[in-house]
């Protein structure tokens, strides 16, 4: 990484990929690929490189992703749909992360079900995981999420949504 106070910082990234066949090519992720085959995750996000980024990631381990872009988006996709997972980023215009985090709660709280909610933010302090926590959120992740987190991440949660009515 390279940083100038005023212009910029440069960051590289180097990845270790193998090509894939012809076969998995036309068929997209490899069944299996970290434990997260057809999990179903709403990512809300309103910055649109980490969008780009985050949804890039989960679709390698083999997940199908809606995103939304504020919380209030992420409130009603939740009430409309059965996700597997919800990943949260907590400063969005509209409505935050955690306001939209409690008024998914309520509603799942009525409808007798839980989502996991993971937050994904750029504050890494004590007192935010912790205002995370208590406004419902189930786990914590800190910007830039690496590939082995968020495999981690899905692996830990991805199974724990608790059935109800949609």
């Amino acid at each position: 990484m390279e940083s100038r106070l005023g212009e910029g910082s440069t960051f590289w990234l180097d990845l270790r990929l193998r090509r894939a066949d012809a076969a998995e090519a036309a068929h997209g992720p490899v069944p299996g690929a970290a434990g997260a085959t057809a999990t179903h995750v709403l990512l809300a996000e309103d910055d649109r490189v980490n969008q780009m980024v985050v949804e890039a990631m989960l679709t390698q381990l083999g997940c199908t992703v809606d995103v939304v872009d504020d919380g209030d988006a992420a409130r009603g996709a939740a009430a409309q749909h059965r996700y597997d997972l919800i990943i949260m980023d907590c400063h969005m215009p509209v409505m935050d992360g955690y306001e939209a985090t409690r008024r998914i709660r309520d509603g799942e709280r009525e409808r007798g079900m839980h989502t996991p909610i993971i937050a994904l933010t750029a504050d890494a302090l004590l007192a935010n995981r912790m205002r995370c926590l208590e406004s419902g959120m189930d786990d914590y992740m800190t910007k830039p999420i690496s590939n082995a987190h968020l495999a981690a991440a899905l692996e830990r949660w991805a199974g724990r949504r608790s059935a109800g009515t949609p």
